[in-house]
């Protein structure tokens, strides 16, 4: 409890610690939403909301990825609860304009999905050698049969 104090306290020490109370807050906003609290579910994700834009402006090159997809995830969330964004403005936006290519959240992207992949590699490769290990162990029919005549 003493720790969730002081991840919560208003006087973070970084980017990651924002991050964390987001998460915390977004946690506590789920578990409330679960329970049919909407207007309570709305308001601390209304709260995340606000701590990931601080966090974001305040930080603009820290795991932008990361904060946009926690961002989009509470938008959804705000909106699945029937509850509009104050921050939204009411007037239709304007079209879309096409996406601009960050190079370097691509390249954080693959080298993520790199390290992902080889640890899922890695985990295969350790699972079938314990299978094959199992395997081993198990006798054969031919074994089973001279046993069975002892």
């Amino acid at each position: 409890m003493l720790a969730a104090s002081v991840v919560l306290s208003p006087r973070a020490a970084g980017p990651d610690d924002e991050f964390i109370r987001a998460y915390i807050q977004i946690t506590q906003a789920d578990n409330l939403a679960k329970s049919a609290q909407k207007s309570s579910a709305a308001a601390k994700y209304q709260e995340a909301l606000n701590t990931l834009k601080a966090l974001k402006s305040g930080n603009p090159g820290w795991k932008t990825g990361v904060i946009d997809f926690r961002i989009d995830y509470v938008t959804k969330k705000l909106k699945a609860l029937n509850v509009s964004n104050p921050d939204t403005p009411t007037t239709p936006k304007p079209a879309a304009k096409p996406a601009v290519f960050d190079a370097e959240t691509a390249r954080l992207r693959i080298s993520d999905l790199t390290r992902r992949l080889e640890s899922l590699e890695n985990n295969l490769t350790l699972k079938d050698a314990q299978l094959k290990e199992a395997l081993s162990a198990v006798p054969s029919a031919d074994e089973t049969k001279r046993l069975a005549k002892l």
